[in-house]
């Protein structure tokens, strides 16, 4: 499971609205939201990503949020490299 929806259930099982987490995290309740958001890109800082990682008692480590970013830049760059591929192709 993506760890944004691992955040979404885990505030809900706490019992926590988006603005108390955030406040929690030391974060604006927009920043939260977007966290959660899957899709959004958006993801915590360093800082805020171990504010999370405390405050989930380390069941969201700032690891995974590193993860997410990592596998998102691979997939723009991927398909950057495919657009490149093709516009090569067509002119040549």
């Amino acid at each position: 499971m993506h760890v944004k929806h691992r955040l979404v259930e885990w505030r809900k099982r706490e019992g926590l609205s988006q603005r108390r987490a955030a406040a929690l995290a030391g974060v604006s309740q927009a920043a939260w939201q977007s966290y959660e958001d899957a899709e959004s890109n958006a993801c915590p800082g360093v800082n805020a990503a171990l504010a999370i990682e405390e405050i989930t008692k380390g069941e969201i480590p700032v690891s995974e949020w590193r993860e997410a970013d990592a596998v998102k830049a691979k997939r723009k760059a991927i398909a950057a490299a495919k657009r490149v591929l093709s516009r090569d192709r067509q002119g040549a």
